[in-house]
C-alpha cells in the first residue's frame, strides 16, 4: 500500500483593497448662492413653483 500524504494549503493573507477615488461630477458642481435679501417678483415666484 502506498501512503497518501495530505498537504495542507497555506492560506494567503488577504491583500488590502486599494480604494480608487473617483469624483462624481455632481460633487464639483457649484450652485449659485441666492442673495439673502433678494426679493422675487410675484409672477416669478409662482412660475418657479410651476403653478
Amino acid at each position: 500500500m502506498t501512503r497518501t500524504t495530505i498537504r495542507s494549503r497555506r492560506q494567503r493573507r488577504a491583500q488590502p483593497t486599494q480604494n480608487i477615488y473617483l469624483p462624481h461630477s455632481s460633487w464639483t458642481r457649484v450652485e449659485p448662492v441666492p442673495a439673502a435679501n433678494a426679493t422675487i417678483a410675484p409672477d416669478d415666484f409662482w412660475l418657479r413653483l410651476g403653478l
